[in-house]
């Protein structure tokens, strides 16, 4: 919930390329918002491309609680279609 400081987003733009997404209303349209840090997840998997070999379905089967499972998976999804 803390602010981001005045111009930050811009000032990164001068040093690096950036990527600006609502993480945390897209996870909140799938159910909930906690999901949020799987959206960014897969936005990074994307934008990274070295990790599309990675079976991620299988990694949030893994690692995640079952109620949990399929929530993950559409926000891994919705990131990485972004």
């Amino acid at each position: 919930k803390a602010e981001y400081p005045d111009g930050i987003i811009e000032d990164l733009k001068t040093k690096c390329e950036v990527l600006s997404l609502k993480a945390g209303d897209i996870a909140t349209e799938l159910g909930n918002p906690k999901a949020m840090n799987v959206v960014l997840l897969g936005a990074l998997v994307k934008a990274i491309g070295t990790l599309d070999h990675v079976d991620w379905d299988a990694q949030i089967e893994k690692n995640v609680k079952p109620k949990f499972v399929e929530l993950n998976k559409k926000a891994f999804k919705a990131g990485y279609d972004l």
